[in-house]
């Protein structure tokens, strides 16, 4: 994730830092409304796909890809809620391309390609 600083009057900058726990805290839970669910599944599938791409060796746990989506900017839910129950929401909804990404076989995410 990038936070801005400020370095004087009119200079600023970016320091990339790691999402503590308390950046989306228990409380705080995101609740779409009914017109805001499909540009929310459309930017997820989105994030889900660039980070599968990122490494295609790599199979990720639904734990790991919820962690590394939730630093996303087009993302505003916390890994908790990403995990729980939109990245299970992303693997049903044959509509997203990201959906084929996962391997229910082995319970992981996976870029295969296009």
């Amino acid at each position: 994730k990038l936070n801005r600083v400020s370095l004087g009057l009119e200079t600023e900058s970016l320091v990339a830092v790691k999402p503590g726990n308390n950046e989306h805290p228990k409380g705080e839970k995101f609740h779409p409304t009914e017109g805001e669910i499909e540009c929310l599944m459309d930017n997820l599938g989105e994030a889900v796909t660039s980070y599968l791409k990122s490494d295609t060796s790599k199979e990720w746990s639904q734990i790991a890809l919820a962690e590394a989506v939730a630093t996303d900017d087009r993302i505003e839910i916390g890994s908790s809620q990403l995990r729980q129950r939109y990245l299970k929401d992303l693997r049903k909804d044959k509509s997203q391309p990201a959906s084929r990404y996962y391997n229910g076989g082995t319970g992981k995410w996976c870029y295969d390609g296009d």
